[in-house]
């Protein structure tokens, strides 16, 4: 009996050894690989023992090669035939990746007789993308108007798959709200207002790759708040009245997109274009009404804006208004000649007429001064010393 133990003892040891083993130990260095097509693909693993056969089995379970002591067998007639390398740490590498080659991939390692490991096996899933390339984002309609448009921003991409899109408007992430809809890779925006207007960018991405595409979208509006604003030399300080001779302009402005176009009319006759009206020197014939018309070519839309422009008085007109003033003292300042101390100062509020020829006060006022123009435009102040009334003709 003892002798029969020992037969049975004899003829099962290698069953026994597997039995009683630890599996061989196998390290994967990633169990989801994600590839491209076109890429060359490694299922990377590796180990610490010494290998009596190391095999691969393609995803319906098939051979792909076998390397048994150093002998390295591909299987003929498959699609991995020409296309995979086996590396000494029993790494596959698959090259020219195919979407077709998605999978998961078994390797199966074993020991040689005698070690104290046994076989083991691991699993490792191959996802094959098609990188993403050329995104272009799409809008309609091409031309956005405030408040009577809806716009709709699509995003899409020459090749990609298994994407996902994300949108961002002036570098902020772009999200739902009441007007705005954001679905994949479509953007909706309903009755458009100035503040939806900016750089809107759109990126397909999937696990291999991504890439982006901006897309500008403009909100044409207005014209809105159009204004004249006046720059003359030595403005006059009453409005709207402005000395002969004089340079300056009148600058139209309007909130607008796009910027408008700007028409000038001088008493409803076209005079300039632009938003500037330019006088070199201003002339009698220059008086009158002044309207700006700003247009958005875009929405047709006008808006207008008037100003009164009275220009007083020539160089002649206030020599000879001078020189009256000189030989006239009775006649036209009837005490001026009766009191010779008066003392003259530039004064900052003179009087002046939309009438060239003169305007009339009673004076003296209660500050005691009166107030008179010379030749070049300028004003001077008399004081008055005396309690005497009478008439200032001021030259203008």
């Amino acid at each position: 009996m003892g002798r029969l133990t020992c037969l049975i003892l004899l003829t099962v040891p290698w069953v026994l050894r597997c039995s009683g083993q630890s599996p061989v130990g196998i390290t994967v260095e990633r169990g989801t690989v994600q590839s491209g097509v076109g890429w060359n693909t490694t299922l990377s693993v590796a180990n610490n023992s010494e290998l009596y056969s190391v095999t691969w089995l393609d995803p319906s379970g098939s051979n792909i090669l076998t390397r048994l002591n150093d002998r390295l067998e591909v299987k003929d007639g498959t699609v991995y035939t020409d296309r995979v390398q086996l590396y000494r740490n029993s790494s596959l590498t698959i090259s020219n990746t195919r979407l077709s080659d998605e999978g998961s991939y078994t390797v199966t390692m074993d020991t040689p007789g005698g070690s104290e490991f046994g076989p083991n096996t691991a699993v490792l899933v191959l996802e094959v993308y098609v990188m993403v390339t050329n995104v272009s984002i799409a809008m309609t309609p091409l031309e956005v108007f405030e408040g009577r448009s809806e716009v709709t921003l699509t995003c899409s991409s020459l090749t990609g798959s298994r994407v996902t899109s994300s949108w961002m408007k002036d570098g902020r992430s772009l999200t739902n709200n009441s007007r705005v809809s954001v679905s994949g890779n479509i953007v909706q925006i309903q009755s458009v207002s100035r503040g939806d207007a900016g750089t809107y960018s759109c990126t397909i991405q999937n696990p291999i790759s991504q890439s982006s595409a901006n897309q500008t979208l403009t909100v044409f509006y207005g014209p809105e708040n159009a204004e004249i604003r006046s720059v003359f030399q030595s403005d006059c300080a009453t409005s709207g009245l402005f000395l002969a001779g004089r340079v300056g302009t009148l600058t139209c402005q309007a909130i607008s997109v796009p910027t408008p176009e700007y028409t000038w009319l001088l008493n409803g006759q076209a005079v300039g274009q632009g938003s500037v009206l330019s006088f070199s020197g201003l002339r009698a014939n220059q008086t009158g009404n002044y309207t700006c018309i700003a247009t958005n070519n875009r929405n047709n839309n006008q808006l207008s804006a008037s100003t009164q422009l009275t220009v007083v008085g020539t160089q002649k007109e206030k020599v000879a208004k001078m020189a009256a003033f000189s030989s006239s003292k009775e006649k036209v300042i009837p005490w001026i000649s009766q009191n010779q101390g008066l003392e003259r100062s530039v004064s900052p509020t003179p009087v002046y007429s939309s009438r060239p020829e003169s305007v009339y006060s009673s004076y003296p006022p209660s500050n005691g001064s009166m107030v008179a123009s010379t030749v070049d435009g300028g004003v001077s102040t008399y004081s008055v010393h005396t309690g005497h009334t009478g008439q200032l003709s001021t030259l203008v």
